[in-house]
């Protein structure tokens, strides 16, 4: 492949739209303990808020 075609194939829409979706579980948490630091405190719990929160969300999907 030569770099012309690596550089096509990374700018896409599709390419893009796939990074943001994968990194977007990584991005909220970053966010959100940039938020609680900011504000003073300390979150250690931010894994677990979103662990909750994927659980309330399929429990009330599926009822």
């Amino acid at each position: 492949m030569s770099f012309e075609t690596v550089i096509r194939t990374i700018f896409t829409s599709f390419f893009l739209a796939s990074v943001i979706r994968i990194c977007t579980p990584i991005i909220l948490p970053a966010l959100g303990g940039l938020f609680a630091t900011s504000a003073g405190t300390f979150n250690m719990a931010l894994e677990g808020i979103i662990l909750w929160g994927a659980f309330t969300g399929v429990f009330v999907s599926a009822y």
